[in-house]
């Protein structure tokens, strides 16, 4: 098998879960190594959930109104598109209740899917640049729900930009490719349900 990328898509309620780990399962009993991601998996290689982003003054100004909690924040801080990542849902998944409600609400309106659409998109697609060029092709990578749906979503509902959707979906396309490129005769299949 040269496929080395699936993306399982689709709507609400259509299957996707239960596809994606039974394509998983049907490959790993033909003895192929598999990478499974679902949605909201929060190590995933290619989508930012739970992730909030900063530019440098909107970071400054997080750690003013928050002090106390700068090296909590700075252990989990990753440098992206001349600004930080921080992965708010595992650090409260972590810290729980010892996270005060306002700093957990200033993550979140800083959320990677709540910054503006072109910011969102570009974020997004270096996203999918990075795992194009990270991933090692051992294993067969099996997405659920992370290519179409959100780009959808916040294309098409949040921001109202339709026209806007094809170059955020090309674009991933375009990165998708990347990582096939890498290996030569891999391919990516997109399975919409």
């Amino acid at each position: 098998m040269n496929t080395r990328l699936i993306l399982i898509e689709g709507l609400p309620g259509s299957g996707k879960t239960t596809a994606a780990k039974m394509v998983s399962d049907i490959l790993s009993e033909h003895g192929y190594k598999t990478d499974l991601f679902l949605e909201g998996n929060l190590d995933h290689p290619a989508d930012y959930d739970g992730v909030s982003y900063f530019e440098k003054g909107e970071l400054d100004r997080l750690f003013d109104a928050n002090p106390g909690y700068e090296q909590i924040l700075h252990e989990r801080l990753s440098e992206v598109d001349e600004g930080y990542t921080i992965p708010y849902r595992k650090l409260i998944n972590e810290k729980g209740s010892a996270l005060p409600d306002e700093l957990q609400s200033q993550l979140f309106k800083n959320d990677i899917y709540e910054r503006p659409f072109e910011q969102n998109r570009r974020l997004i697609t270096g996203k999918w640049k990075n795992f194009s060029q990270t991933y090692a092709c051992h294993s067969v990578y099996i997405f659920e729900c992370c290519f179409i749906q959100n780009p959808l979503t916040m294309g098409t509902i949040k921001y109202n930009v339709a026209n806007k959707l094809r170059i955020t979906i090309g674009e991933g396309c375009k990165e998708s490719r990347s990582f096939v490129d890498i290996y030569g005769s891999a391919r990516c299949c997109i399975y919409l349900l």
